[in-house]
């Protein structure tokens, strides 16, 4: 994880509050959540990424208050900046069922929608929802035995 900790030390700010995901690429691109596992609990080195979804504080200025949409604009222009091939940017989707699809087709976890004029809320609230896929559990049903031997 020192790579990682480089990328994120390269953040133009003196501190700042990501929300996001950290994340192991597979072969395809595609978050690889079991690789991500043997990574973290079995020493395994690899290439890291932070997806990035919202920015909740900035030089010590809590954005939490603020609407997503604007706190996502900071965050673009925050990465942008910071030019790190290993953090990336959450594009933010207008066609919810769209994107569920597309995550059911490429088997991904899932997809969290959000509110764009609401503020940061932690936890269960109704300003976001995330759903989980069906192709994801049913793919990675026998992956979960094998990793929990």
């Amino acid at each position: 994880m020192a790579g990682l900790a480089d990328a994120l030390r390269a953040i133009p700010a003196h501190s700042a509050v990501l929300d996001g995901e950290l994340c192991f690429p597979g072969p395809d691109g595609a978050p690889d959540f079991f690789r991500l596992l043997k990574a973290a609990f079995r020493s395994q080195g690899g290439e890291l990424a932070v997806y990035a979804f919202d920015l909740l504080q900035l030089n010590g200025q809590d954005l939490r208050p603020q609407p997503l949409i604007e706190r996502q604009r900071l965050l673009e222009r925050l990465l942008r900046r910071a030019n790190v091939p290993c953090l990336h940017l959450v594009d933010a989707f207008d066609d919810g069922q769209k994107l569920l699809e597309a995550a059911e087709k490429h088997k991904l976890e899932g997809v969290v929608s959000k509110r764009r004029d609401a503020s940061y809320q932690s936890g269960e609230c109704r300003d976001w929802l995330k759903v989980k896929t069906l192709a994801w559990r049913e793919t990675n049903r026998e992956r979960w035995r094998l990793f929990e031997r």
